[in-house]
């Protein structure tokens, strides 16, 4: 709590907390985000816990808080997340499927009953670049995927490893599988 209000304090605007345990291994408790929310300089979170029930929770503390932004990073509880009360979304399969995304967005805004099956069609196309790699090997994945769409090269900055050629064709082979390759 201290590291992030001195943080807030120095900022030279607003600022997002990250809460991404599976990378700093360490998880910001729901009452400091509570806390630090009402800090001048800091204007909401991303939470990608992938924990379904801290996700409604914090999305339900802070319901009808304009002055705080609560953002799902966990895509696979995007739907859960928004429906307890969260603002957004945020999705890494939005960079080569950011119509799929506005329209799991725009269902779940409206209430729409229809928005559980893009629910699902989103989380089959996430495992493709998902399903068994760690973190650091997924944003790889995602990469290759950018290059199947000829958005850009699937080259990442060391210690990540690009996808192999033949792990980008299997990659490719689900896609189309999923009805992802757009």
């Amino acid at each position: 709590e201290s590291y992030f209000s001195r943080l807030a304090d120095a900022a030279g605007g607003p600022m997002y907390l990250y809460n991404i345990p599976q990378t700093t291994k360490q998880s910001i408790p729901l009452e400091v985000v509570d806390r630090l929310s009402h800090h001048p300089r800091i204007a909401g979170i991303k939470d990608s816990e992938p924990d379904g029930a801290r996700q409604e929770e914090l999305a339900r503390r802070f319901l009808g808080r304009p002055d705080f932004a609560v953002v799902c990073g966990s895509v696979a509880l995007a739907s859960r997340a928004l429906r307890a009360g969260a603002d957004g979304f945020v999705p890494g399969g939005g960079n080569f499927a950011p119509a799929l995304m506005r329209e799991l967005m725009d269902r779940l805004v409206a209430g729409d009953p229809a928005a559980d099956a893009v629910q699902r069609r989103v989380d089959a196309i996430n495992a493709t670049y998902q399903k068994g790699r760690t973190i650091s090997q997924l944003f790889a994945a995602l990469k290759g995927i950018l290059e199947i769409k000829g958005l850009c090269g699937r080259h990442v900055f060391p210690p990540l490893l690009p996808v192999s050629d033949a792990e980008l064709e299997t990659i490719r082979r689900e896609l189309a599988a999923a009805e992802a390759i757009l």
